[in-house]
């Protein structure tokens, strides 16, 4: 009987125990709890890959380039259709052909190969010590940052190794994830203000080569103008038709070399190294002729003590203004050069 009663009281005593435990376990979790999660895992995640077959045609009068590439988009739900739903962003026309559907590994696979023409806004302030970035933006034209996202698949990505810039040498390839923001909703009553495409942005950064030869071919027009101006120091200021003609022949020289240059490089908001180049070369050619006055003026005295000046004048207007002339072109060259 005994034993029946330590029995009892055990059992009792373990249901109560148990009891007790459940209710506090439902007493703490009577809050919900919330799970966040962050956008890549609530959106439908697509990988974009890029194979550079070439860039071709830079145009900097016409501020494009074009490109031949192999585009393709991994993603998992097979109800994603991008068909028709992508697009070159920053284009100026484009098309698409050779159009691919496949599954690799559990994945949807969607490719094509694209060829486009690339509007881009060259910087030419250091031309020609230029780098320059082509970039080629991949963007949904459908689904927009609350449907999808767009990832870009760097470890698959590359350029043809066959594919040889002539004029250029490729200093890095990289591809980057960006949100394009349009100040419309393009008409959808949904959403109110902005709205914002997901994008892939491919991007290759190139330098100039045979900057230094370019350059010295630019500048051999400006570099004789002035050399023909300065040699007026060398004549009798009383010879003043070939004194101030030769000043004369040399502007328009240097004016004749600035048209050619503006035919190959498009003008720009700010001054470029070419245009320091030129426009410092017209204020040396109108101190020469300034100087020439000046010596004439002392040599048309008659006084031997003024020619003597007028002969200093001319001597040392020659040395300065060819040291301060040369010295101001390597200083806007190196300058550009080290930008």
């Amino acid at each position: 009987m005994a034993k029946k009663f330590i029995l009892f009281t055990l059992s009792f005593w373990f249901i109560t125990f148990q009891s007790e435990s459940y209710a506090q376990s439902i007493e703490e979790i009577d809050e919900p709890m919330i799970i966040e999660r962050s956008d890549e895992e609530v959106l439908d995640t697509v990988y974009v890959g890029a194979f550079i077959n070439s860039f071709y045609d830079l145009d900097i009068v016409s501020k494009s380039f074009k490109t031949d590439l192999w585009l393709w988009f991994q993603y998992r739900r097979k109800e994603l259709d991008l068909n028709g739903k992508i697009e070159i962003a920053n284009s100026k026309e484009y098309s698409i052909n050779n159009l691919s559907l496949d599954k690799t590994k559990g994945l949807e696979w969607f490719g094509f190969r694209c060829r486009a023409e690339i509007m881009k806004d060259w910087n030419v302030q250091n031309f020609p010590f230029d780098r320059q970035e082509l970039d080629v933006v991949v963007e949904s034209q459908e689904f927009d940052t609350s449907a999808i996202i767009l990832l870009p698949d760097i470890k698959n990505s590359s350029i043809d190794n066959q594919f040889k810039f002539t004029d250029w040498t490729i200093n890095s390839f990289q591809m980057q994830k960006i949100n394009r923001i349009y100040n419309s909703t393009f008409g959808d009553l949904e959403i109110s203000g902005n709205s914002v495409y997901p994008a892939v942005k491919i991007g290759l950064q190139i330098k100039r080569k045979g900057s230094w030869l370019m350059l010295f071919k630019l500048i051999t027009g400006v570099i004789i103008a002035f050399l023909i101006s300065s040699s007026v120091f060398f004549i009798n200021p009383m010879n003043t038709d070939p004194r101030f003609g030769l000043c004369v022949g040399g502007l328009f020289a240097a004016v004749g070399n600035k048209y050619i240059i503006e035919g190959i490089i498009p003008a720009s908001s700010s001054n470029t190294l070419l245009d320091n180049i030129h426009n410092t070369t017209f204020v040396f050619i109108f101190l020469i002729i300034v100087l020439s006055i000046i010596s004439l003026r002392f040599r048309e005295s008659g006084e031997e003590k003024k020619e003597n000046i007028s002969k200093k004048v001319d001597k040392w207007s020659f040395i300065l203004t060819s040291i301060a002339f040369y010295s101001l072109m390597l200083l806007f060259i190196f300058r550009a050069y080290n930008a």
